[in-house]
């Protein structure tokens, strides 16, 4: 089994000017020797959205935080106490983790092709 850090892009909402905010997200997954995967249930964004008032004027303002070392320290700790974990116990608890689509080429990939990924789209294999 080998599992990996996977990162991302995805909207984490509007700007002011009604534009996409887009930032980087991690994810940990995991993959079969057959090429099944899996995303552990936890994700890890690289973007903190701060909301602050502003009484003088009457608004409220919204503020995209760069976290991305912050989340990038996170999801390695993580990776590593998954590889422990992986490492005594043999094998993972997949009722921490979420199926996606098989790695493309793979055996798995051509018994159940693209299934999981019709009727979805990254942000929600990411769990966003």
């Amino acid at each position: 089994m080998e599992i990996v850090v996977h990162s991302d892009f995805c909207s984490f909402g509007k700007t002011e000017d009604w534009e996409d905010f887009v930032g980087e997200v991690y994810s940990i997954i995991a993959q079969s020797p057959s090429g099944e995967r899996w995303r552990y249930e936890h994700t890890f964004p690289g973007v903190k959205v701060e909301f602050v008032d502003h009484d003088d004027i009457g608004e409220t303002a919204k503020y995209f935080l760069d976290v991305r070392e912050q989340a990038q320290g996170e999801v390695e700790r993580t990776l590593e106490a998954l590889h422990e974990k992986l490492s005594m116990e043999g094998e993972l608890d997949l009722n921490e983790w979420i199926a996606i689509a098989p790695a493309y080429g793979s055996e798995a990939h051509a018994e159940k092709g693209d299934l999981l990924a019709f009727g979805s789209d990254a942000e929600r294999d990411l769990g966003m």
